[in-house]
């Protein structure tokens, strides 16, 4: 647990600069631009939160229903290797819904039915491996 006001701030100060770099790289991934996710991190790695014993943790993942499921498995891959190699924790922005592992509407996706429900076995057997 953060003790001081001092200490809460830096933590969340630099927790929401690396998320949203690792987002703002994505993005520029997605886009076209030339630069790679798989580098996307060292360049702020500069903060040296995990040296300094300070969780860090990408609480915003995933692709919304309308991006192509093949893209969005090997962004998603990138990210999970990525932020798994550097101690980062992350989560999907919802397990059920647009954004999920459940009921995501995709409509180019083999659902696997599972207890009445939709499930993305692809993505299920990508967060698997991490």
């Amino acid at each position: 647990m953060i003790k001081n006001k001092i200490n809460r701030r830096l933590f969340l100060k630099n927790t929401t600069l690396a998320a949203t770099a690792i987002t703002l790289g994505a993005r520029r991934v997605l886009a076209g631009s030339p630069s790679s996710s798989k580098n996307l991190l060292p360049r702020w790695k500069g903060f040296n939160l995990l040296d300094k014993g300070v969780g860090v943790h990408c609480g915003e993942c995933g692709c919304w229903k309308k991006t192509p499921h093949n893209i969005f498995l090997a962004w998603f891959g990138d990210i999970a290797d990525i932020l798994t190699k550097n101690g980062i924790g992350y989560a999907l922005w919802n397990f059920r819904g647009d954004f999920g592992i459940l009921d995501s509407g995709r409509t180019d996706v083999n659902y696997t039915d599972w207890y009445s429900h939709k499930l993305d076995s692809k993505l299920l057997d990508l967060l698997k491996k991490y």
